[in-house]
C-alpha cells in the first residue's frame, strides 16, 4: 500500500535494464487476472505480478477446524450465455467444468431479511409466495423484474451484450425503480445494495443493481469457502508464474514492447518487457502508473470509484443462528451474515448443537470512510461488530472464540448512474493504442 501511495504521490520510477521478456504480463491475481493468464497460458510465455502475499483477491479463503470461510465473496449464479462481437460466448459454466470446481447449488432456504425482529424467510421466493402483507412486497418487486425481462431480455454482463432497453437503466438509480414497491421492500433493497455495492440504492446505478437482483432470482451456487475455488485451481495451472508481493509503478510503451517496472518483497526495483499488459486491478491506479495515457482515457480512469469493506469470520464454538444460508440484517454494521459451512452440511446444523460453525459478516465502509477503514484499529471494528451480533442474539459473545477482519480499501467499482455508459465506455474505447477490450499489433495494454 506504501509503494501505491507513493506513485499517486509522484514519486519516481525509473526504468532499469532487463533481459526478462515475455509475451503476456498480467497485473493482479483476482479472478479477472487469473482468468486472463489461464486462457493465455498455452499460446504464451506469460508473467503474472501481484501486489499482495497471497492470490484470488476478493476470491480467496481461508480454514478454520475444517471449515472453510471465504474472505470475501461467497457464491456465484448460474452460467448464461450471450452473443457478443459475433462470437457466441457461455460464461461460467465450460470454464467451471475444465477447471474441475466442485461447485454446488446452495441449499434453500438460500437467504433471509431480519428487520425489528420479523424475519422473513426466502424474500427471493426461489421456494413460493410468502402470505404475509410485508412479504407480498417481494412479489411484487420480482414481478416487476420479470416485466422488464420479458421487454428488453435479461440483463448481462459485459453490457454491450445487452438490447439498447437496458442502457436507459444505467442513467436512473437502482431505488427509482421501486419506488413504489412498498416500504418494507425498499429497506431490504438498501441493505442488499449496500451489501453488493457498498452504496444506497441511490447511489447506485438501475442497470447493475437490476444485474445483480435478476441473478438472485435464480439458483445459486458455491464451493465451500466461496469463489475461491475458481483462483486457487487456476493458480495452480499457473504455477511459478505468478509472483506476489510485486507493486507495479510504470508502464511504458515503446516501438513494439511494452516495459513494466515493479518493486518486489525485497524492495529492489525491477523491469520486465512484454508485447502485451493486461490491466486486472483497481483502475484508479493506473492513469498514476501508465504512460502517456489519453487525456480523456486518464480522465475517464480517474471517475472509476470504489468502496470500501470490511470482511469479518466470526468463529464460534457453537451454532448461533441456522435460518438461511444469507440473511440481511437492519442497523448493524454488517448487512448481511452468510452461513460459512452451510455448502458441506445444506444447512442441517442446528442452533445449540455445540459444533463450531464460522460465520462471514459484511460491513460495507463506504467510500468516504477509507481512511477510518484503514487506521482505526481492529478493536474498534470488533466491538462495533459486536454491539450489531448482540442486537439480534445478545448471548453470542459466550461461543465465539475469534474474529479474524479482512479489510478491502477499494473494493468492487461502484456503478453510480450514468458509470457504465459514460466513463467505462470511454476507458475501455481503443485510443492511442491502450484498449481495456481491444489488441493491436503492437506493445498494448487491455
Amino acid at each position: 500500500m506504501e509503494v501505491c501511495h507513493s506513485v499517486i504521490d509522484r514519486a519516481k520510477f525509473q526504468r532499469v535494464p532487463t533481459t526478462n521478456a515475455f509475451d503476456v504480463v498480467v497485473i493482479g491475481s483476482g479472478v479477472s487476472g487469473l482468468t486472463a493468464a489461464y486462457k493465455l497460458k498455452d499460446k504464451f510465455s506469460l508473467k503474472v505480478i501481484e501486489k499482495e502475499n497471497r492470490i484470488g483477491g476478493a476470491a480467496s479463503r481461508g480454514n478454520w477446524r475444517g471449515i472453510y470461510y471465504s474472505r470475501a465473496t461467497a457464491d456465484t449464479g448460474p452460467s448464461y450465455e450471450i452473443n457478443y462481437e459475433g462470437k457466441k460466448i457461455n460464461f461460467l459454466e465450460p470454464l467451471f467444468k475444465e477447471l474441475s470446481v466442485p461447485w454446488r447449488k446452495v441449499a434453500d432456504p438460500t437467504d433471509a431479511f431480519i428487520a425489528e425482529n420479523h424475519l422473513t424467510i426466502d424474500p427471493f421466493h426461489r421456494t413460493g409466495s410468502s402470505s404475509s402483507k410485508d412479504e407480498q412486497v417481494f412479489e411484487t418487486a420480482w414481478n416487476l423484474i420479470g416485466d422488464l425481462q420479458k421487454k428488453y431480455g435479461n440483463p448481462v454482463i459485459p453490457p454491450e451484450a445487452n438490447s439498447s432497453g437496458w442502457a436507459e437503466f444505467d442513467k436512473k438509480s437502482f431505488r427509482k425503480v421501486f419506488e413504489n414497491s412498498g416500504e418494507y421492500f425498499l429497506r431490504f433493497l438498501e441493505r442488499y445494495s449496500s451489501s453488493t455495492f457498498g452504496a444506497s440504492a441511490s447511489e447506485i446505478s438501475a442497470f447493475a443493481g437490476l444485474y445483480y437482483l435478476s441473478r438472485e432470482l435464480q439458483d445459486r451456487f458455491a464451493c465451500p469457502g466461496g469463489n475461491a475455488c475458481v483462483s486457487e485451481a487456476m493458480a495452480d495451472r499457473l504455477g511459478d508464474s505468478i509472483e506476489l508481493n510485486a507493486t507495479v509503478v510504470s508502464i511504458e510503451q515503446h516501438d513494439n514492447s511494452c516495459f513494466v517496472t515493479y518493486v518486489d518483497r525485497q524492495g529492489s526495483t525491477i523491469t520486465v518487457q512484454s508485447k502485451a499488459v493486461v490491466w486486472a486491478c483497481q483502475k484508479h491506479y493506473a492513469p498514476f502508473v501508465i504512460k502517456d495515457l489519453p487525456k480523456d482515457q486518464k480522465k475517464a480512469f480517474k471517475k472509476v470509484r470504489y468502496d470500501s469493506f470490511i470482511v469479518a469470520n466470526v468463529l464460534s464454538n457453537d451454532v448461533f443462528y441456522d435460518k438461511a444460508f444469507a440473511t440481511y440484517f437492519e442497523n448493524t454494521i454488517f448487512t448481511d451474515m452468510i452461513i460459512a459451512d452451510w455448502m458441506v452440511t445444506d444447512g442441517k446444523k442446528k442452533v445449540g448443537s455445540g459444533e463450531p460453525e464460522v460465520y462471514t459478516l459484511y460491513c460495507p465502509i463506504g467510500e468516504h470512510n477509507r481512511r477510518k477503514l484503514l487506521y482505526q484499529p481492529a478493536e474498534k471494528w470488533v466491538g462495533l461488530i459486536l454491539e450489531g451480533l448482540k442486537k439480534y442474539f445478545p448471548d453470542v459473545e459466550k461461543s465465539i472464540e475469534e474474529i479474524r477482519l479482512f479489510r478491502y480499501g477499494h473494493h468492487y467499482v461502484l456503478g453510480y448512474p450514468g458509470f457504465i455508459t459514460g466513463p467505462r465506455t470511454i476507458a475501455k474505447n481503443l485510443s492511442g493504442g491502450y484498449s481495456l477490450l481491444k489488441m493491436t499489433c503492437r506493445g498494448f495494454l487491455v
